[in-house]
Formats: C-alpha cells, structure tokens, sequence
C-alpha cells in the first residue's frame, strides 16, 4: 500500500512538473516573439534615419509604429505618415501611407492621399494616420484640414465618407461634378 501512495504521488508532482514546463515553454515563445517584434522595429527605425517616430494604438487594439516624415521644397511642406502593425512586421513595408501638405505661412492642410490595401482596412490604420495629421496641423497652427475626392475614386465614397466623419470631418458633396470634398475645423 505504502508503494502504491508513494508513485500516486509521484504521479501528481510529475503532472505539476508537466504544466509548470508548459507555461515555462509559452513564456519563453511569447519572450522570443517580443524579442523579434522588437528586433523588427528597431530595422525600421534604422531605415528610416532623422524621421519621426510614434508608438500608438488604433482603435482595435493594434499597436502601431507612426513613421512621420516632413520635408519643405519651395513654398510647400510635405508630410508622410507610414503605419506599420507592430504584430505584423514580417517585412519592412507598411501597413498604410498617408501623403499631405500644406504651403508655408497658410492655414489650410490638405491630405493628398490615403494609400492601403483592401486586406489592411478595418484595423483603425487609418484613423491613427489621419489623427497623426491633425496633431502635426495643431502643432502648425493650421485651422483646416481637407481633403478632396475626385470623380476617379467615385465608387469609394461611401467608404470614405463614413471613415472622415467618424473622426469628425464634415462632408461636402456635389453630385453634379462628382467631386466630394471632406474637411475639419480645428
């Protein structure tokens, strides 16, 4: 009886012993993970030498690196804001670019374009670029941020139309020329 006990026993530190060695085996593949992800952001970094950096946060809970780049030529300033999903950085490309500019000693910024794939929509990239902008607008002492749809991108318009007035743009729309214009006050 005394034997029978004893390997009961050994039995049940033996299945200790087996979970313990799983979450030591889950912690060391989250630890690699971080340690990769980390490793990846310190490439971009490099890549993307005398540029601003951000980590953010979207709306879904992605965390984000903002690559923010501005560059003056003539009259003319030219923001670039690149945004990488840091949970996603299996190559050096990013997951959207936002293109805008704005001429020296104005009040007005315009956002040129919004470039993403179909397959990153949805993540809040977007809305952490545009949301980029408008901080680097404030920061200039810009009062107005627009943009502007043309006719060629028509068929998007309901998309951008919702995602500009979640973050507070107003929209202003004229079917006649097919040309809808999105703007905020700040």
């Amino acid at each position: 009886m005394f034997f029978r006990d004893y390997k009961h026993e050994l039995l049940e530190h033996q299945s200790k012993i087996d979970i313990l060695n799983t979450q030591l085996l889950r912690t060391k593949s989250s630890y690699d993970k971080l340690k990769y992800e980390n490793e990846r952001i310190l490439a971009l970094i490099l890549k993307h030498q005398g540029k601003s950096f951000k980590i953010k946060r979207t709306s879904k809970n992605k965390n984000v690196l903002l690559v923010i780049n501005e560059k003056a030529s003539g009259e003319k300033v030219f923001l670039e804001v690149l945004v990488y999903d840091v949970n996603q950085i299996s190559s050096l490309y990013h997951n959207l670019a936002l293109y805008a500019s704005y001429k020296i000693n104005t009040s007005e910024l315009e956002i040129e374009d919004i470039v993403c794939s179909q397959s990153n929509m949805g993540f809040g990239y977007g809305q952490v670029a545009v949301n980029e902008i408008l901080e680097q607008a404030e920061t200039k002492n810009i009062s107005l941020v627009w943009g502007k749809l043309e006719e060629d991108q028509w068929e998007n318009l309901e998309h951008i139309q919702h995602f500009f007035k979640k973050i507070g743009f107003d929209i202003f729309i004229d079917e006649n020329v097919r040309v809808a214009k999105m703007e905020k006050k700040l």
